[in-house]
């Protein structure tokens, strides 16, 4: 058994519609919890500017050193060239130590794990690789600031990326990519979970978790962590003279677990709530076509009223090209807590193909690398604002566009891979949400293109590949 504040229930894969209910609404209790633990939206409506939003957002999360040296960072909003149709800002996560989102909910569960069990030695943690060097940042901020030192355990697939693995020994990481006790490798971030979970069981002393259990995207600690993206974001917005109340915003991000668009749509909920943004402001979630287990999880609940996680999974579903998005078995309460908050209209699940992803890992943003997850949330706005889409009837809808660009943290090979291709045609146009209260929640809208050249153009698609829905 682990510490309490990180227990988690061994997961059914059976989910249907009568469950989703009481399990979404439970979740978002947990989650609402620990929210209440980072922000004040009365702290968030008061007057700000640039030097102070650090300051702001310390008072708000209500524990300063969350935002400390070493810690996280509020990272830049950059403004790209804007219209008076369409507002685009870039929110750049690269500027994190890790170089990714992933060190706001790893540093905030550490924080809470410990505050509740100081007799705790560690942490145990299943990644890909960023979610770990979150937690091992967090290791190292605790170890230069607190008496009793703690150590990183990171459970990762033995495939996992090189470059994640040096820069996780650089932060003094004990990385675990096998069974101790059989020698067997971890193939997939499943085995590695369930690897980190035995590891913290058998580390239970006297009835107390000496190893706190971390989950990567799930635990409402993480998901809280990850919404403070979302208030950084809006105090930026509001600092450069955005006109949130008069135009909604969307807020693009990528993810496989969902931790990440979970918390920022929580975060912009509140906000809504308050009147403080737009009432059709929302967060679009997109994944990689070929590890998209959790969109596939919720549209199956839409479609058919119930889905089986396991039969989601694939044996070669973990990819250390895109480890960022590769949930074999995505976890019940987040697929519950996503059809919730996408019947909400707050959050859109959308997939795109990898010759979408290669595009937007080779925009290059500030000439910098982009891993294929990070990219995913820029893969989206340039479909959204290509030829296709705009023969095809999309019209901007003055949606105020921030992208979430995040990881860093990229092998040569990842990038020759997704280099290679660019040069194939076919791609994704794809989304799901609540028509009722977006507007825009389908990228096509055929109905608005003559019928005879609509006909011609589908012939066209459908010879490059493209999904294209009715």
């Amino acid at each position: 058994m682990t510490h309490e504040v990180l227990k988690e229930e061994e997961p059914s894969l059976e989910l249907d519609l009568r469950s989703v209910e009481s399990l979404a609404a439970a979740h978002l209790h947990d989650i609402a919890e620990s929210r209440e633990q980072l922000w004040h939206v009365k702290e968030l409506a008061r007057p700000t500017n640039g030097e102070h939003i650090r300051k702001t957002l310390q008072r708000v999360v209500a524990v300063e050193e969350f935002y400390s040296d070493g810690a996280v960072a509020v990272t830049p909003l950059q403004q790209q060239n804007n219209t008076a149709e369409q507002d685009v800002f870039f929110k750049d996560e690269r500027h994190q130590c890790v170089r990714s989102f992933k060190i706001r909910g790893a540093f905030w569960a550490s924080m809470q794990a410990f505050k509740k069990n100081p007799q705790m030695t560690g942490t145990a943690q299943a990644t890909a690789g960023n979610a770990g060097q979150g937690g091992a940042a967090y290791a190292e901020w605790h170890n230069r600031n607190e008496p009793r030192s703690i150590t990183a355990h990171t459970f990762m697939p033995h495939s996992a990326s090189k470059v994640k693995k040096d820069a996780l020994r650089a932060r003094d990481a004990v990385i675990h990519d096998h069974d101790p006790a059989t020698g067997e490798r971890y193939e997939t971030l499943h085995d590695a979970k369930a690897g980190a979970k035995r590891f913290a069981e058998s580390h239970e002393q006297d009835g107390v978790a000496a190893i706190a259990l971390l989950d990567p995207y799930a635990h409402p600690d993480t998901i809280a962590g990850q919404g403070t993206l979302m208030l950084e974001t809006y105090l930026q917005l509001r600092e450069v003279g955005a006109d949130l109340l008069g135009r909604p915003a969307r807020i693009r991000v990528g993810g496989g677990g969902l931790g990440l668009a979970i918390g920022c749509a929580e975060a912009l909920q509140v906000l809504i709530d308050a009147g403080l943004v737009h009432h059709a402001s929302y967060v679009e979630v997109t994944q990689e076509s070929h590890t998209d287990a959790t969109v596939r999880a919720v549209e199956q609940l839409a479609k058919h009223g119930s889905v089986n996680l396991d039969a989601l999974f694939t044996a070669d579903h973990f990819s250390a090209s895109n480890d960022g998005t590769a949930v074999e078995v995505p976890d019940r309460k987040n697929v519950a807590v996503a059809y919730q908050l996408s019947l909400d209209g707050v959050l859109v699940l959308r997939r795109a193909a990898k010759p979408s992803v290669a595009r937007a890992m080779a925009h290059r943003p500030d000439n910098q690398d982009l891993e294929p997850a990070g990219s995913l949330g820029l893969a989206s706005h340039l479909e959204d604002a290509s030829t296709i889409s705009a023969y095809l009837g999309y019209q901007d809808d003055g949606y105020i566009d921030v992208v979430v660009l995040s990881g860093g943290n990229v092998a040569e090979s990842t990038k020759n891979e997704y280099a290679a291709a660019l040069d194939d045609r076919s791609l994704s146009i794809t989304a799901m949400g609540s028509a009722v209260t977006r507007q825009r929640v389908e990228i096509a809208h055929p109905q608005e293109v003559d019928p005879e050249v609509h006909k011609i153009f589908k012939g066209q698609l459908s010879e490059w590949g493209v999904e294209l829905l009715e």
